[in-house]
Parts: C-alpha cells; sequence; structure tokens
C-alpha cells in the first residue's frame, strides 16, 4: 500500500508523521563573539608600520641605550671618617663618576667632589671645601644615593674623562602560524541548514581564532632560563617569540586580595618614573574590577543624567604622574584575570618576515590546497610575525599572588 493509514479524523498535527514535518531551524549560525584583541588590533591594523625580518632563524635585534646615570647607591659602609673617603668598587659604582665631578651625598646632606682617581679602582671623594670632615658611611646608609650634582672644574682645568654609556642588544624571535580548513567534495556540494558552514566560511572562522592565538602570544609566551627561542634537530628548526611576560622584568610587582588605591598609585609611580606620562594598562575582568571599584568608592553617589541607568565606565585614569588609558582585555583569563600589563603603546612594535616566493608572510591565505588522489580541498593559512618591545623598563605588570 502507498499509504500508512486510513484516518478518521481531521488532519492535525499530531496526526502527521514526525519525518513527514519540516524542522524550523534558524539559517543563522550563532557564534558567541567577539572577542577583543587590543593588542594586536593596534600593532598590525592601525596604521602602524611592520618592518620585514630577513634573518633565516626569524631573528630580529635592536639596541637599546639611556643617558649617563646621574647617581649611585651606596653599597657597603666605610670604615673610615676623615677629610677624604676613598671608594672602591665594593663601595660605590665607581665607573660612573670622573675626576671633578661635583657630588651630593644624601645620607648626610653633605656636598663634595672627586678629588683623585684611578680608573677601574678607586675614587677619593674629599669635601667640596677640603677641610670638613665627612661622616663615615654606615650599614644603615646602604641604598642610599651619591649623587653627581655639577662639576668643580676652573678656567685651567684640561680635557676631563669621557664617560659614555654602552648600548644593550636585545632580540626576539618570530613564530609561525599554521592553520587549515579541510573539507571533502561531498560537504562542499551538499547544503546546510545555517550559514557558517560553508568551506569559505569556516575559513573565516579560522582566521578569527588565529587573532585570539597571536594576541596570547604577545601577552604569555616567554623564554625559559638558558632559552633563545629557538629549537633545531636534524631535519627542522622551530622559533617562537617572547610576549609581554617574557620582556618585562624591572617592574612586576605582587599584591594580595583586591586592588587598593595604594597598591595601584605605588606601582604606577614606579612605571612612570621612566618615559612618557602616557600609559594603557591591559587588565583581566576582576582587576578591572578592582580598578573601577577605587573609582566608584571615590565619586559616590551622583544623581544619574538619566533616570534608568546608574554606574560608572571610565577610560582613563589619572596619576600624578601620568594618564593611564585603562583596556580591559577578555584574553586575560584564569590566574590571569587579576593580572594587568602598563605599556607605552608606542614600544608595541609589529615585526614579519619577509615574503616568499608565494608573497606574503605576514598573513597569508593558501586557497584550493590539495594532495592528488584524494577527495576535497585544504585551505592552509599562515602568519609569521612577532613583537618588539623595547625599554622594557619602561612597563610593568601588576599581578595577585
Amino acid at each position: 500500500m502507498a499509504y500508512t493509514a486510513n484516518l478518521q479524523v481531521p488532519r492535525y498535527s499530531g496526526a502527521m508523521l514526525a519525518a513527514n514535518q519540516k524542522p524550523d531551524i534558524d539559517t543563522v549560525l550563532r557564534l558567541i563573539e567577539p572577542y577583543q584583541t587590543p593588542i594586536l588590533q593596534y600593532m598590525y591594523f592601525s596604521g602602524k608600520s611592520s618592518k620585514a625580518v630577513r634573518n633565516q632563524a626569524a631573528k630580529f635585534d635592536w639596541f637599546e641605550d639611556e643617558l649617563l646615570p646621574h647617581q649611585a647607591p651606596i653599597l657597603s659602609a666605610e670604615a673610615l671618617a676623615g677629610i677624604t673617603i676613598v671608594a672602591e668598587a665594593a663601595d660605590i659604582d665607581i665607573t660612573m663618576f670622573k675626576l671633578g665631578d661635583l657630588l651630593y651625598i644624601e645620607s648626610y646632606d653633605q656636598m663634595a667632589f672627586v678629588s683623585a682617581q684611578t680608573v677601574g679602582s678607586s675614587i677619593t671623594i674629599s669635601p667640596i671645601d677640603e677641610s670638613t670632615t665627612l661622616t663615615a658611611w654606615v650599614a644603615a646608609d646602604i641604598g642610599t644615593y651619591v649623587k653627581v650634582v655639577g662639576s668643580t672644574f676652573d678656567e685651567y682645568t684640561g680635557v676631563p674623562l669621557a664617560l659614555s654609556t654602552e648600548e644593550v642588544q636585545v632580540y626576539n624571535r618570530l613564530t609561525l602560524f599554521s592553520e587549515s580548513v579541510r573539507s571533502s567534495g561531498r560537504q562542499q556540494a551538499g547544503d546546510s541548514w545555517t550559514d557558517g558552514t560553508t568551506h569559505d566560511e569556516q575559513v573565516a572562522k579560522k582566521m578569527k581564532e588565529m587573532k585570539l592565538q597571536y594576541e596570547r602570544l604577545f601577552i604569555y609566551s616567554k623564554w625559559p632560563s638558558g632559552d633563545d627561542g629557538i629549537v633545531t634537530t636534524s631535519s627542522v628548526q622551530r622559533t617562537y617569540g617572547k610576549g609581554l611576560i617574557g620582556f618585562i622584568t624591572t617592574n612586576a610587582q605582587s599584591y594580595s586580595g583586591a586592588v587598593t588605591e595604594t597598591v595601584w598609585d605605588a606601582y604606577l609611580s614606579d612605571v612612570l618614573s621612566k618615559g612618557s606620562d602616557q600609559r594603557v594598562h591591559y587588565c583581566g575582568n576582576e582587576q578591572f574590577m578592582d580598578i573601577q571599584k577605587i573609582v566608584k568608592d571615590k565619586l559616590g553617589s551622583f544623581p544619574p543624567v538619566q533616570k534608568n541607568a546608574y554606574g560608572v565606565r571610565f577610560h582613563t585614569y589619572i596619576h600624578g604622574m601620568g594618564d593611564i588609558e585603562i583596556v580591559r582585555h577578555p584574553l586575560l583569563d584564569g590566574k590571569f584575570t587579576n593580572w594587568g600589563f602598563t605599556v607605552e603603546k608606542k614600544n608595541l612594535i609589529p615585526r614579519h618576515m619577509a615574503n616568499d616566493k608565494k608573497g606574503s608572510r605576514k598573513f597569508r591565505i593558501e586557497a584550493n590546497v590539495e594532495t592528488p588522489g584524494l577527495d576535497g580541498t585544504w585551505t592552509k593559512l599562515l602568519a609569521d610575525i612577532g613583537l618588539q618591545f623595547p625599554n622594557q623598563e619602561t612597563a610593568g605588570y601588576l599581578y595577585q599572588t
């Protein structure tokens, strides 16, 4: 028989065969997005220039320098007081002083000058009037500073000793990101209820996923002790670059519990002690809420502009030493939800590998990659990129223990 049964009731939904009921499926695939990638966005998609790397080991170098230091901490107690103090390398960094330097000794509020010098060995410090007894350095003075505030040369003084700083070499490596999307011939030929499942749409989805990989590398990647980001075997060479956590060493400060205004301001004072007065602070959700609470507690309650809205959304924290742009970073998750990285934006410098015979290695999509004899198609996505991050002393990160 070409029918299932005789119906003695009106045709209604309960009597319809389930297999013959067309499902009502939304044609839009509901993908959770967007995930923000503010560091990647600034580096590669804000018009900032990226310089090509041509080293075959994906290594790129730069040099950093500072102005000649103006002060040195006392390192050990000087046993003898007198009209002169002979300071050696164990007592203070003698390499930053030269004959004739005018000195201010912080711990005793005394003026002095370098009256004699044996280069590489010692300096003799004398009172400026050459008669007052200088106070001996004791253990309590360790860590206080002797400052160079001028010179004591007269018009007949010859050419002084030439002092200069020697630059330091810093480097990083590129990281090769490689992903693919593969679909069979039948999958490409058939239909799906929703969008987002075709080969091209899956490629677009993979591009978004790779952006998250780039961003995480620029934050989390670091080299273990003794490693320099390259692994070489008999047949292959793998490289990976450092991110912010791998570069920043000077201003890494911890806190417990929630961020307080005292902790926050003290941290910013250290970060802003060098460089410009502008920073951006990328922080996880929990630390963002802590900082926002500092602001809400200070502002108190104000009459709302809109009667049905209340709260605080702020973008800039004004510190006495500079302005801090606050950016909530959703990829700072797990334990890093209570972390924050503070940088000068200009020091986030993008780098990429130079072009090969196929074209760009910065970001490349190779479509219709096929293997003879196999059904279907591959699309390969490649990025060969890295972070150049100079002058880490101007940056820092604040983290919860």
